[in-house]
């Protein structure tokens, strides 16, 4: 009963491990800028994952979107641009713009044309996003919904970056109780130090070799897991280390946003604090699981630990592989 468990659960954390998450960075989000060109003209800049192919805008009448041209900027991102006119003196204060590009909401820019930038974090519906031109260009998001869509987009960027999970789930196989408590306290000081740093612009490494190194930081975390407790090496600094490895791979994935100075700061302290918030929720389903699952006579850790370390430390390597062949 207990071997017929133990496959089950192995198995199913083998399918969900491998498949294929090679760059686990991307916020699911499209960074498009508004600019006001004339009374019955707009520009839009989308700033899209390199690989994606995007629809043309669907506009409401009288107004049509016609393409400008797309800007390739490296192997990750592009610009695609186009240009939304409307008929002379047409009424435009109900023109809406539909985005049907299966991304999780956007970052939207916004230039009336008088100077003054600002900026909205929308949300899609379906993977669809929906510009209401008028209201964009003419009023602000609060400070206090921003920060809040920002928390959650932290919240929802780490229970869907399987590297960090893979991680944090090598710490839970090390560590129990308040060791356990130590080091994700180290890991979560170390990625909020980089994510600060980084996205602050005060250095700069680059993206794909550094997701190369946070997967073998997870190989590592495994190899420890498979080792007697007297052999480990896993310390508070060590895995702090790990920890600023990990804040590249987050600022990476905010610095593709472009956020403004201004914005800059709130932003980063809404989505860490949804980063830890989503960590913490993670640590939680795994120390509850394991719990009650040897209170139950289910699965014990000792049946668990060095297969579910071989697993992290195989689909470790074969990101590892990926992503180095991905930059070579």
């Amino acid at each position: 009963m207990h071997t017929r468990a133990v496959r089950r659960l192995l198995t199913c954390l083998l399918m969900l491990a491998s498949t294929g998450f090679a760059h686990a960075h991307d916020l699911g989000l499209a960074r498009i800028t508004l600019t006001t060109l004339g009374p019955d003209s707009i520009r839009l800049d989308a700033k899209l994952p390199a690989k994606l192919q995007p629809t043309r805008p669907s506009v409401t009448a009288p107004c049509d979107a016609d393409m400008l041209g797309e800007l390739v900027h490296d192997r990750l991102s592009k610009t695609v641009s186009w240009r939304i006119d409307c008929l002379p003196g047409a009424e435009t204060d109900a023109v809406q713009v539909t985005l049907d590009w299966q991304r999780e909401g956007a970052l939207l820019v916004t230039d009336d044309g008088s100077g003054q930038r600002r900026e909205h974090l929308l949300d899609a519906d379906d993977g669809v996003i929906r510009l209401d031109l008028a209201q964009l260009l003419q009023n602000n998001e609060s400070m206090l919904v921003s920060a809040q869509r920002y928390l959650v987009l932290g919240v929802e960027h780490i229970l869907a970056g399987i590297d960090h999970l893979a991680f944090v789930l090598g710490i839970c196989l090390i560590a129990s109780g308040w060791r356990l408590v130590k080091l994700i306290t180290a890991f979560t000081i170390g990625h909020s130090l980089t994510l600060v740093a980084a996205s602050l612009g005060w250095f700069q490494l680059p993206v794909a070799p550094t997701e190369a190194v946070i997967a073998l930081s997870v190989a590592f975390i495994a190899r420890e897991a498979l080792l007697d407790a007297s052999e480990r090496r896993h310390g508070f600094m060590l895995v702090a280390l790990f920890g600023l490895l990990h804040g590249l791979g987050f600022a990476s994935a905010v610095g593709e946003l472009g956020l403004s100075r201004e914005s800059l700061l709130p932003a980063l302290l809404a989505f860490n604090i949804g980063v830890e918030i989503g960590q913490l929720l993670f640590v939680g389903f795994v120390v509850t699981t394991a719990t009650l699952t040897r209170r139950a006579g289910l699965i014990e850790a000792r049946q668990v630990r060095a297969p579910l370390a071989m697993i992290l430390g195989t689909v470790a390597m074969v990101w590892t592989f990926e992503r180095i062949s991905g930059f070579l």
